[in-house]
C-alpha cells in the first residue's frame, strides 16, 4: 500500500467513526446527533476545498439539511457531477455501513476532480431513511426540487450506498442470483435506471479498467 493510499483509508475509517462511534445513530427526533454529523460533514468537505451550500428545510417542525459542496469549476460551470450520499441513519443504528462509509467517500471525489478541474457538486442529502423515505420531505427530492433545470444542472450522478462492508457470502435476492452475482460480498454494485444506463455503463467501465475495484 502507498503512502497516500495508507493516509486515504485512515481519513476514511476517521470520518465512519465520527459519524457512527462518536455520533451515533442519525435521525431527526434522537437529540442533536443530526446536527452534529453535518457539522462534522460540512467540515470535511470544506477541508476538502469545496465551498459549501446549506439547504436546509422544514421537517415536522424540525430544521433539516442537506450539504452541497462545489469545487471551483462547479462554482464557474452551468452544470455538474454529482457524488452524492445521504448523512442520516436508521434510527436505532449506528449507521457505520449505511451510511456513513459512503459520506466519507464524499471528500475523496473532490481530491480526485482538483487537478483535471472537473465540476463536481459533492452533495450528503439528509432524511433519506424513515421516517421520511418514500416521501416528498427526503432530502434528495427536496435537492432536485431545488434545481430550475436538473437535467441540464446536473451531468451525472453517482449516489454511494453502503461501500465499506464485505462479506464471505451474501444472501442475495434470487433475482441478483439468477443475474450471475457471486456469493462473496467484495465487490461494488452499479445500479442505474433505464434512463440512466448508458451512464451507468460508462461508470462501470470505469471501475473495471481498476482490478483492485471490481465492479457489477
Amino acid at each position: 500500500m502507498t503512502d497516500h493510499a495508507a493516509d486515504l483509508e485512515a481519513r476514511l475509517r476517521r470520518h465512519v467513526e465520527v459519524l457512527s462511534m462518536e455520533t451515533g445513530p442519525r435521525a431527526p427526533f434522537l437529540g442533536d446527533a443530526l446536527d452534529r454529523a453535518e457539522a462534522h460533514v460540512r467540515a470535511s468537505l470544506e477541508a476538502a476545498g469545496l465551498e459549501v451550500e446549506r439547504q436546509s428545510y422544514d421537517f415536522r417542525d424540525r430544521e433539516v439539511a442537506n450539504l452541497v459542496g462545489r469545487n471551483a469549476a462547479a462554482r464557474s460551470s452551468s452544470g455538474c457531477w454529482l457524488p452524492g450520499a445521504h448523512q442520516d441513519s436508521v434510527p436505532g443504528s449506528p449507521g457505520a455501513e449505511d451510511n456513513a462509509s459512503a459520506v466519507a467517500a464524499l471528500p475523496a471525489f473532490a481530491e480526485i476532480a482538483a487537478a483535471p478541474a472537473i465540476p463536481l457538486c459533492c452533495t450528503a442529502f439528509t432524511m433519506e431513511e424513515p421516517p421520511a423515505f418514500m416521501t416528498g420531505r427526503q432530502g434528495s427530492r427536496m435537492f432536485l426540487r431545488s434545481l430550475d433545470d436538473p437535467e441540464r444542472r446536473i451531468r451525472g450522478a453517482v449516489v454511494l450506498e453502503m461501500v465499506g462492508y464485505t462479506a464471505p457470502r451474501e444472501p442475495y435476492p434470487a433475482v441478483l442470483r439468477w443475474a450471475g452475482y457471486p456469493e462473496r460480498r467484495e465487490f461494488i454494485g452499479i445500479v442505474a435506471d433505464w434512463r440512466s444506463r448508458r451512464f451507468g455503463r460508462r461508470v462501470l467501465a470505469g471501475f473495471r479498467r481498476d482490478p483492485e475495484w471490481p465492479g457489477r
